[in-house]
């Protein structure tokens, strides 16, 4: 009997090992991203120096446990103007919440002032994020 209650235990946990390490964590969150033009006015851009700087005080200290940014190019309209430029997305994946609603609203406000800027638009997606 005791040999029979080893060999089930044994097989018992063998089975629990084997689901566990086949299955990925995974959850709901929110993707956020954020898009910052790269031009000031018609003329000026906005150096790597000066955006990395912007990443590393209006940011990281917000966001310390990630993000990641793409280099982009994109247009937009301005009246009858079309405005072609670099530009940057920061995306965040993150619960959604009050207190990330209020730090993007910090980011997309330091931005427009720091660097002039119209706007910094704002998407917000729903999302399954698996590790």
């Amino acid at each position: 009997m005791k040999k029979e209650i080893r060999f089930f235990t044994s097989t018992l946990l063998v089975a629990i090992v084997i689901v566990v390490t086949s299955c990925s964590i995974s959850h709901h969150t929110s993707v956020y991203r954020l898009y910052f033009g790269m031009k000031i006015g018609t003329t000026n851009e906005i150096s790597e120096t000066e955006f990395r700087d912007f990443l590393d005080t209006a940011i990281t200290r917000r966001f310390p446990n990630g993000f990641t940014v793409y280099n982009t190019y994109g247009q937009w309209r301005s009246g009858d103007i079309t405005i072609h430029e670099p530009s940057r997305v920061l995306e965040i994946a993150d619960t959604a919440g009050k207190e990330i609603d209020r730090k993007i609203a910090e980011v997309r406000a330091s931005y427009k002032k720091t660097f002039h800027q119209e706007s910094v638009m704002l998407t917000i997606q729903k999302a399954k994020v698996e590790l």
